[in-house]
């Protein structure tokens, strides 16, 4: 059986552990701190708000993970979480899944049961991209998430004087033009770790606000149901 480091305990507060693609799950009371690639609590998800995750900072890589999905698979089946931010006391292969995630797969309580998950290439997501303006943004400065993009992104542009200029990406997940790019509308080009692109204008400057566009980053535009709960036998690592 692997060897697990003890959590920090903070009464009341509950996540829950993933180790490895083959490895266990452990219940234990942690701080949770909750998800930075997203809001109240997820925002950047076709799933429901209550099933996400982060994963340790090796994994994270200053954001590269955010908005991307896991299938995770229990005793009792499987759930899809969405990477929402990371774990800093998590070592690689490590995943924190919140209360709702773990009660689909195991048995709330249980101290340790295997698990195997994978990462979920071009889920099919229920909105076409959003994008939020960051709280702060001006002509001179402009922040930006990018909401339901599916895969991982691998860069966002935003439209400057008829030339791209590229953003950076920050650890919650916004991208930033540190220069700005004045005071719209705004022009996006968002190009996911798979190669899918798309270009999105006439969003304006108001902070705060997601700002739907028509467009899915890949795929149709259809209302597609997450996957079900499925038994699944799995070998337990004690």
């Amino acid at each position: 059986m692997a060897r697990h480091r003890r959590k920090r305990r903070r009464p009341g507060l509950t996540t829950i552990s993933v180790l490895g693609v083959t490895g266990a799950v452990l219940w234990s009371l942690y701080l949770a701190r909750g998800p930075a690639c997203a809001a109240t609590p997820v925002a950047c998800t076709a799933a429901p708000a209550d099933l996400y995750a982060s994963v340790s900072p090796q994994e994270y890589g200053e954001a590269a993970a955010c908005g991307g999905y896991l299938d995770v698979t229990g005793p009792r089946g499987t759930v899809r979480v969405q990477i929402t931010g990371a774990c800093a006391d998590c070592r690689a292969g490590e995943v924190d899944l919140s209360r709702a995630a773990y009660g689909r797969i195991a048995e709330p309580g249980r101290p340790v049961t295997a698990v195997t998950y994978r990462q979920v290439k071009d889920p099919q997501l229920r909105e076409p991209l959003g994008f939020r303006i960051r709280r702060g943004s001006t002509q001179d400065w402009l922040a930006v998430q990018v909401v339901d993009h599916g895969n991982p992104l691998h860069s966002v542009d935003v439209r400057v004087d008829d030339h791209w200029r590229a953003m950076k990406r920050r650890a919650d997940g916004s991208w930033v033009a540190a220069r700005g790019a004045g005071d719209g509308p705004f022009t996006f080009r968002v190009t996911d770790v798979r190669g899918h692109r798309k270009q999105v204008g006439d969003l304006d400057l108001l902070p705060g606000q997601i700002q739907r566009s028509a467009v899915f980053l890949y795929g149709s535009a259809r209302a597609v149901p997450l996957p079900t709960i499925a038994a699944t036998p799995v070998k337990r690592s004690c």
